[in-house]
């Protein structure tokens, strides 16, 4: 008997016509958390009584039944966090906009800023490129002070946030030439994009083999990281949890901690695995990742505590 956890605490963010405004609580999945808190006990009380497998039956499709509602809410709240991080750039491009029109241009002196010079970059961030994939296999711990995150890649920046394509992201697109994303004669970030694209429109079939080939290609390239991510993305997106979990493992020893995926590959790696019934190794993973990035970014550390709960870590 396997039990799929999902995230048990949801809150939808609701957004003004202007400006964004404050999450607000959803009803809907407050009483889904509630009741598969409540079907787990049954559950489990079930479990410890003798002849009891009519009723595990019972309680076991119940609790699937919430979860796959709350996976539901939870794309929904995904969405409206990815529609509010564009408003709130929009509104800040508005403003620098705005004031830029009636600022004098600023002098060459300030165009670079102590820590910019492209020399320093690689100490920085010596495997930049993208977010490297895979997360760390639990049981391998390395006691090394927390690792600084370094900025997100591009694909990032687009709000793909946590390995997570927003909802209106997935959206019909006519199949280009070289729908695997390995067009004849096209450099290597153009066919990284294409890949990317692909995933983009929900084409994850494609989208693998884009990605797979990127990697057999361009092993060394600075977006072999990213490519690595996603390509444990498009097994994820179409719930092949074992493989995505192998995926991101692999990923993390192959980039390393410090690579700018790694925070969120090891949040992904504990939702596969949890996602296969390996409660325990899920949670290992989820402390793993709260050890080694005690600042990760804020949606990550919320994700974080949501998955947690859902599991049951303790």
């Amino acid at each position: 008997m396997r039990i799929v956890p999902l995230a048990a605490g949801l809150a939808l963010t609701v957004l003004a016509p202007s400006l964004p405004a404050a999450p607000a609580p959803v009803p809907e999945a407050a009483t889904l958390a509630r009741e598969i808190a409540d079907t787990r006990e049954l559950l489990r009380l079930a479990q410890a009584t003798p002849g009891a497998a009519d009723r595990l039956a019972g309680f076991e499709a119940r609790l699937q039944r919430l979860e796959e509602e709350l996976r539901r809410l939870t794309g929904r709240l995904e969405e409206l966090e990815y529609r509010q991080r564009r408003l709130e750039q929009a509104t800040a491009a508005g403003a620098s906009g705005t004031a830029g029109a009636s600022a004098p241009p600023a002098p060459v002196a300030d165009a670079a800023t102590p820590g910019e010079a492209p020399s320093e970059a690689p100490a920085a961030a010596p495997k930049e490129a993208g977010r490297p994939a895979a997360a760390a296999a639990p049981t391998e711990r390395v006691e090394a002070p927390a690792a600084p995150l370094p900025e997100p890649d591009a694909a990032a920046k687009k709000g793909y946030v946590l390995g997570t394509l927003p909802a209106d992201a997935l959206r019909e697109r006519p199949a280009a030439a070289g729908e695997s994303g390995a067009s004849a004669g096209a450099s290597p970030e153009e066919r990284y994009e294409a890949a990317l694209a692909l995933l983009e429109a929900g084409n994850f079939d494609a989208a693998e083999k884009a990605f797979s080939r990127f990697l057999e290609d361009f092993p060394d390239h600075p977006k072999a990281a990213s490519a690595a991510f996603w390509l444990g993305e498009t097994f994820f997106f179409r719930q092949d949890y074992a493989t995505a979990a192998s995926v991101y493992a692999r990923n993390y020893r192959t980039y390393g901690p410090e690579a700018p995926r790694a925070p969120d590959t090891l949040l992904k790696l504990g939702m596969a695995l949890a996602a296969i019934g390996d409660r325990e190794r899920a949670c290992q993973t989820f402390a793993e990742l709260e050890r080694r990035y005690p600042r990760a970014p804020a949606p990550v550390r919320q994700a974080l505590e949501r998955e947690r709960t859902a599991v049951g870590c303790s």
